[in-house]
């Protein structure tokens, strides 16, 4: 059953809308310190980054050549790179965020959805498998195991596919579209988001791009949570604010990046000349149901961010300042 906490009002072709609500939650100021790193690759926009064991991986979204990087960590010595940019063979015309876990790097062609998986030994990295996912573009996914996907259905049908090589299943619906509103592929891409998957609760979360709304959807048993907050649910046209740039599930917590500023008077200040920073300065943190129990404010603006367990920091990544890495102790 699903639940839709705070306020979900239809509005228009199933979209939601909100009430003001009030967020009494604690907010921690965080100063960030700059993570020196030498002989990296020039990168344009550093863009998501992700730690596993002593290797960290970075992806540029606008690289020249190649769009993965992986560096020794907490040194940041200059390992490798990976996906060469181009329409070749295994090469990747639309960088996506990636995954890395357990030595290996799931990297995902977005244009062709085409997912690429890499083994890590030693100072470099080895293509160990191709998959060709879906027949549409692919943003954003969760890599359930080497054989299970799920990506976004941008159809509008369902809101999320568990994609096997032999299955397709749909599963879920956009927030509001239950009742009946129809289901199309722009009401699909304004709701477009960023997942992380949790394989301990065996449940997703999803932060809209375009809006204030986290969604936790329970594999198990198919229940799952929407809450949406002060900034309201994804809106088209005026009023329509940047949201979230990254998810991450940390043990059965999620922390988010978020930005909440109005795109259309990001506009209007780059028009003037007036560049605002890229990407997002708050840390929204939720609970395993997707309730919101605290933010941590940074000094800086990122644009994606992982978590080192065992320093107990968040490592940030942004195209800001001329060093790409900061960290921010918790």
């Amino acid at each position: 059953m699903k639940k839709l906490v705070i306020c979900l009002c239809l509005v228009g072709m199933g979209m939601l809308g909100c009430k003001d609500v009030k967020e009494t939650v604690q907010t921690i100021e965080l100063r960030g310190t700059v993570m020196e790193a030498e002989e990296m690759p020039f990168m344009r926009v550093p863009h998501r980054v992700e730690l596993d064991g002593r290797v960290m991986a970075v992806l540029d979204l606008a690289a020249d050549s190649m769009s993965y990087h992986f560096v020794e960590y907490p040194s940041l010595k200059y390992l490798c790179s990976a996906g060469r940019r181009g329409n070749g063979a295994d090469e990747i015309l639309l960088p996506t965020p990636f995954q890395f876990s357990d030595r290996k790097a799931y990297l995902m062609d977005g244009a062709n959805s085409l997912l690429y998986t890499y083994a890590f030994d030693g100072d470099s990295v080895t293509l160990s498998g191709r998959w060709k996912v879906a027949d549409t573009r692919t943003l954003d996914y969760a890599v359930l195991n080497d054989t299970t996907l799920l990506l976004e259905d941008f159809n509008g049908t369902h809101r999320l596919y568990e994609v096997t090589p032999t299955t397709r299943r749909g599963m879920f619906s956009i927030p509001g579209l239950e009742n009946g509103a129809q289901a199309d592929a722009e009401s699909a891409y304004l709701w477009r988001s960023y997942m992380a998957y949790n394989a301990s609760l065996h449940r997703v979360a999803l932060a809209t791009q375009n809006g204030d709304v986290i969604e936790v959807y329970d594999l198990k048993d198919g229940s799952s949570d929407v809450q949406v907050g002060q900034d309201g649910a994804p809106r088209d046209g005026k009023g329509q604010i940047e949201g979230f740039h990254d998810i991450k599930w940390i043990n059965d917590t999620i922390y988010t990046l978020y930005s909440g500023r109005l795109r259309e008077e990001l506009i209007r200040k780059l028009q003037q000349g007036q560049k605002e920073p890229d990407g997002g300065n708050l840390i929204k943190v939720y609970n395993r149901d997707g309730e919101f129990v605290r933010q941590y404010r940074l000094d800086t603006y990122i644009n994606g961010f992982t978590y080192d367990a065992a320093r107990h920091r968040l490592i940030g990544v942004g195209s800001n300042q001329d060093n790409p890495f900061v960290y921010f102790n918790l």
